[in-house]
């Protein structure tokens, strides 16, 4: 698994092609020039999971080094 690492966040609307409504979006902008865009829902999904992911890490790292 190719990991990649966030170096901005653009948060922007446009209308959904299919409904024509304004939706809320984000653009990630990678540290390798890659871009991607999310609904902002999706986004906020990914970032608690990466949040908890992160605390847990941290947790194991401070259990070792005690």
């Amino acid at each position: 698994m190719i990991k990649k690492i966030v170096s901005g966040v653009t948060r922007f609307q446009e209308k959904n092609p299919e409904s024509g409504d304004v939706i809320n979006r984000v653009r990630v902008h990678y540290t390798d020039g890659s871009v991607k865009e999310f609904d902002v829902v999706d986004w906020e999904i990914t970032l608690e999971e990466g949040r908890r992911l992160w605390k847990k890490h941290e947790k194991l790292i401070s259990e070792l080094h005690d």
